[in-house]
Parts: structure tokens; C-alpha cells; sequence
């Protein structure tokens, strides 16, 4: 506070009168001279002045001492875990922008937000610098908070470590912080594995750090490079692969099935290596689906199956004792009649038939079954 007095300022220092003056005093007949008051006015002055000063000196020192912004408040909390409870001396006259508070608390805090309650001037929440609750705080940890007017909270100062990193995200032998203090990673760091490349069997990687690696792929790695039946990464293959010189399948998986009867006479490929034509080598002809058997048509041919090709339009010639039938792709048929039967049929890149007889003649057929000397055109 300021004092409201003014001074009486005094200038003339006179003369100190004697000690045996300054002993005995004044006599009642004594008449003192004006330089001994003026040395009295004079010293009174300059004590008054010297009062005011070290008064004022002292208000600005308290002054400063009770700035919570320049010199924090410290003491150990009370009340219950997430709401503290604290008491100084002396009281704060309220909470101040800036207002800096060291806390040591007494026990730690639980999951959710806590609070400051100071000399009963309100509840506080503790926060972060992101605004986020300050969580995780540890019984005897001793933490600095100031106070922003703005948001009415109180902000954790050099809060340390944050995120939610934990040991197994960070590489073995590296060291971070969050909330629980200084770690040391754990995951595994693989470092570097080149190009990868594929085998017959799958190849497994642990978890942890990889640097930068590939893996090999192959513009070969099409349907039409894979049999029909396999699968190869995902892609499904359809090639078939046949014997190029006796023009039968090779199989590239195991099946069996059952034929009507008997023992299968010959075979004929279709045209998109999808199906084939059998016969059990005396009287029934069937359809099936060249990988697994599966039936398509089956039908009694009573004069008897010699020999069978297929033409470019997936029809199929059937060459009997006594005719040639012409089967298409769904088991229709006409019969051919005229030239009798035969021993073997062909059928050349034009779709040009040509049939071995039983009298030993090579002959070609017409669309209506007439023998001629030259070769059918259809």
C-alpha cells in the first residue's frame, strides 16, 4: 500500500548539539540555537524518508513474493484419487492467468480426467497442452501446472512423453517415452530381404520391421500357361496338353469313371479340348467331359461303331458297318446310308471326308450319302 502523508522535508543539517546536551536535555532558562533545530528537523526528516523507502520496499518484495506468476505455489495434495484437493499459505486471492502451482500428489491417478480444487476457490481441470486430459499421474510424482483464464483449466508444463506407442511398436533397442516413462522397443528388425521368390511351398514372415523388398512376378503367369485343373497364385488354368505326335490327352490329374460297359474302343478330342467321343467298342457311344468323365449324351448305335472323327463345327462322324451318322454337339444326328459301311474315316484341315470301305475302296461322301470318286465339300 501507498502512504498518504507527505513528508516534512527538512534540508538544513544545523549542528548535533554535544552528548552532555544530548544527555541532560534542556534547562527551562535554555535557549537553544537555531542550528541545533535545524539539526533535529533536519535528522527526523531524513528518518521519516528512510521509514517510507524500506516500507515501500518491502510491499514491492511481498508484492512479488505473492505473484503467482513469477514464483510458484508448492505443496503436497489431499482429497481423493482424479480430484485433488490443496491448501496454501498464504491464500491465493483467486486464480490468475499464468498462475503456476506445483503439485505433489499423494496418490495416483485413476482412467478419466482430475481435477485441482485450491483453498476451496473452485474446481480445476488438469490438463495437457493438446487440450486432452493429463492422465497416468503417479503418487509422489511432483508436477507443474499454470493456469489459462481462457480455457479455465490448469496446463501440465514439460509433460514429457504422449502417444500410445508401447515396446512392440518400437524397434528392438530403441528407446521412446509416453505416458509410462522411458521404454525400450522389442519389435524384431528383419532388415533387408531382397526379392522374394516363389515356391512350392508358402513362405511365412514373423511379425516386425522389413526394409523395402519385392516380390518376383511372371508374364508368363497366365490361364493358357496353367493345365486345366490347376490353380496357380489365384489364376485358374486352362490349357490343355496333348501328345503332339499320337494326338491323345495328357492327363494332368488322376480321374476315373465308369464306362456303359466293356473297354473303351477309341476316343475322339473335341475341337476346344473340352469333351471327348468313347465307345465301349461295340454298340454305345457317349459324350463326356475330358478331365472328370461327367456324362453329356449317351446313345445305342446297333449296327456297330468303327471309327470317328470331328469336323471344324464340334460335329462329330461315326463310321458303322453299313452307314455313317453325323452327330452335332448335342447328340442330334442324321444318318448317311448309301456307300455301306466302313473300316476308318478321315477328315482333312477343309473338313474334306474320306472313308476306308469294307471292299477295300477309299471313297468320299456327299451330303447325301452318294459314293463319288472325289471329295465332299459340306
Amino acid at each position: 500500500m501507498s502512504f498518504n502523508e507527505k513528508l516534512p522535508e527538512w534540508l538544513a543539517p544545523g549542528t548535533e548539539p554535544p552528548e552532555s546536551k544530548k544527555v541532560s536535555g534542556w534547562a527551562p532558562a535554555d535557549k537553544p540555537p537555531a542550528y541545533y533545530f535545524n539539526w533535529l528537523f533536519h535528522r527526523a526528516y531524513l528518518a521519516l524518508k528512510e521509514l517510507q523507502e524500506k516500507a515501500a520496499a518491502k510491499l514491492n518484495f511481498d508484492n512479488h513474493v505473492n505473484d503467482n506468476k513469477k514464483h510458484p505455489l508448492y505443496g503436497v495434495t489431499t482429497g481423493t484419487a482424479n480430484a485433488y484437493v490443496i491448501s496454501f499459505s498464504p491464500q491465493p486471492s483467486g486464480y490468475t492467468d499464468g498462475m503456476e502451482v506445483v503439485l505433489k500428489l499423494h496418490s495416483d491417478s485413476k482412467a478419466g480426467a482430475s481435477t485441482i480444487n485450491i483453498n476451496n476457490l473452485g474446481v480445476k481441470s488438469l490438463k495437457k497442452a493438446n487440450g486432452n486430459d493429463a492422465t497416468n499421474l503417479k503418487a509422489n510424482g511432483i508436477y507443474t501446472f499454470r493456469y489459462n483464464a481462457t480455457t479455465g483449466n490448469f496446463i501440465l508444463q514439460g509433460e514429457g512423453g504422449t502417444g500410445n506407442a508401447i515396446p512392440s511398436d518400437v524397434l528392438v533397442g530403441k528407446t521412446f517415452s509416453n505416458d509410462a516413462g522411458e521404454q525400450t522397443g522389442t519389435m524384431p528388425n528383419h532388415g533387408a530381404k531382397g526379392v522374394i521368390m516363389p515356391t512350392t511351398a508358402r513362405q511365412n514372415f514373423g511379425g516386425g520391421y522389413y526394409q523395402a523388398f519385392s516380390v518376383e512376378g511372371d508374364p508368363d503367369l497366365v490361364s493358357g500357361n496353367i493345365v486345366a485343373g490347376k490353380n496357380i497364385f489365384g489364376v485358374n488354368g486352362t490349357a490343355v496338353l496333348r501328345n503332339m505326335n499320337l494326338g491323345n490327352p495328357i492327363w494332368t490329374e488322376k480321374y476315373y469313371w465308369s464306362v456303359t460297359a466293356g473297354y473303351t474302343k477309341f476316343f475322339v478330342p473335341s475341337k476346344d479340348n473340352i469333351y471327348l467321343y468313347m465307345t465301349n467298342g461295340t454298340s454305345v457311344l457317349e459324350k463326356r467331359e475330358m478331365t472328370r468323365g461327367i456324362l453329356q449324351w449317351s446313345i445305342e448305335m446297333s449296327d456297330g461303331i468303327q471309327d470317328a472323327v470331328v469336323d471344324s463345327k464340334e460335329n462329330l462322324w461315326v463310321l458303322t458297318y453299313n452307314k455313317v451318322r453325323k452327330f452335332d454337339s448335342y447328340g442330334n444326328f442324321t444318318d448317311y446310308t448309301a456307300m455301306g459301311g466302313g473300316l476308318h474315316i478321315h477328315i482333312d484341315a477343309n473338313d474334306n471326308l474320306y472313308i476306308l470301305g469294307s471292299n477295300g475302296k477309299a471313297v468320299s461322301m456327299t451330303s447325301g450319302g452318294g459314293q463319288t470318286v472325289g471329295i465332299l465339300n459340306r
